[in-house]
């Protein structure tokens, strides 16, 4: 079973850096075994499209018409939709996939559908997830892991940059023990990294992660970090691709859009505020050397979901958060913040400004992008599993 370190930001007064999570999933496969999803929010620009993507694409880009919208009211059971620029293009069901406060979310993988996994201290499972119909169903990948401490924690997401996945461990001593953990031909190849809270990737080798110190290295600044899988013909391996940027006292989200700009966020346990940073694609490509992102905004609380509606021509993009109270650690109604790219700068466009209003107070959701650029949105089903609503621009 994946053990999750259940976190509130109070938490991290005594943990020191260590970041805050809050998604859970539990997910199946097409045999309706359990299986753990991998985040926030975590958003993918993975290769391939799939997944409820084969109606065209959305605001990522040319191809074939976009999806018709369909009822706002299709969402009522989680949220109403804030935005007058945005709608609800599909409707999918994960009945075994079970949304809790905590825990880990699913990223866009490779093979075009969503990402996720559950793990113990010897083996892992990677789990694929595509569409039977309107319902997410998914084919199970064993990894058989060595040397970790019993107890183990596991971070909140798997990632699959090249078609490897990736995801992470933290020791009960978690400013001493932790690590990114490779599939390498089905044997889970671990490197050291500290207090890793999410990962994300796109469709490159290159894979970014908020952690205390980038990999091989021993816990610092809690900040973004890269990483690279690296492929030989018949096996994988995964190395430091250096720093992104640092900043905050606790780490947070990290998610793509579809076109391959970068989002994180980062906290501020003492005054209780996140701030959210932006970097253009060509500023987190393989060997891009470290930067300080753009600031889009400084927002309230903390929290773990996290997504990007791509640009699209004049258009701007569009990053959806879901914060969680300070002092409460409630959900809260997911905010977004416009953004515009201009050759290879990334600006703030205005202000955050709502974008979901939660149906019921404290109703978690979970963010990932596909790669057209269209949110998916998962939030826990009144009978039991999850649903997911797939947002594009209008």
């Amino acid at each position: 079973m994946n053990q999750i370190l259940k976190l509130s930001c109070a938490s991290v007064l005594v943990l020191v850096a260590f970041g805050c999570t809050d998604e859970g999933e539990a997910d199946t496969t097409g045999t309706a075994g359990p299986g753990v999803g991998g985040g926030t929010t975590s958003a993918n620009g993975g290769g391939s499209q799939g997944g409820g993507s084969t109606g065209g694409n959305s605001s990522g880009g040319g191809g074939a018409a976009p999806m018709p919208c369909l009822a706002d009211t299709l969402a009522a059971d989680h949220f109403s939709i804030a935005r007058d620029d945005l709608c609800i293009v599909a409707v999918y069901d994960a009945p075994a996939l079970e949304i809790s406060g905590y825990g880990t979310t699913p990223t866009w993988g490779s093979h075009g559908g969503p990402l996720t996994f559950e793990a113990d201290a010897a083996s892992a499972t990677i789990y694929r997830w595509n569409l039977s119909g309107s319902t997410l169903m998914a084919t199970p990948e064993d990894v058989t892991l060595s040397g970790l401490p019993a107890g183990a924690y596991f971070g909140s997401q798997v990632v699959d940059p090249l078609g490897v996945p990736v995801f992470s461990w933290t020791g009960a001593s978690f400013m001493t023990e932790g690590g990114v953990i490779a599939d390498d031909l089905g044997t889970g190849v671990s490197t050291t990294t500290i207090g890793v809270t999410a990962m994300a990737s796109s469709a490159t080798s290159r894979f970014l992660f908020t952690a205390l110190g980038p990999m091989g290295g021993t816990a610092g600044d809690a900040g973004v970090y890269a990483g690279k899988v690296l492929l030989t013909p018949r096996e994988a391996s995964i190395a430091t691709d250096g720093e992104v940027d640092t900043w905050g006292l606790a780490t947070g989200a990290v998610a793509f859009d579809g076109a391959g700009n970068a989002f994180a966020i980062q906290t501020d346990y003492v005054t209780g505020t996140q701030e959210l940073r932006a970097y253009a694609s060509s500023d987190v490509e393989v060997g891009a050397p470290a930067i300080v992102g753009v600031t889009l905004a400084t927002i309230a609380g903390y929290g773990d979901a996290l997504a990007a509606v791509t640009p699209a021509g004049a258009d701007p993009g569009i990053v959806l958060f879901q914060p969680n109270d300070a002092d409460t650690s409630a959900h809260l109604d997911v905010t977004s913040v416009e953004y515009v790219k201009t050759g290879a700068a990334i600006a703030v466009q205005g202000t955050p400004t709502p974008a979901l209003t939660l149906t019921t107070a404290d109703t978690n959701l979970t963010l990932m992008t596909d790669p057209s650029g269209r949110v998916w949105v998962g939030g826990s089903a009144t009978g039991g599993g999850s649903t997911f609503y797939v947002l594009r621009r209008k």
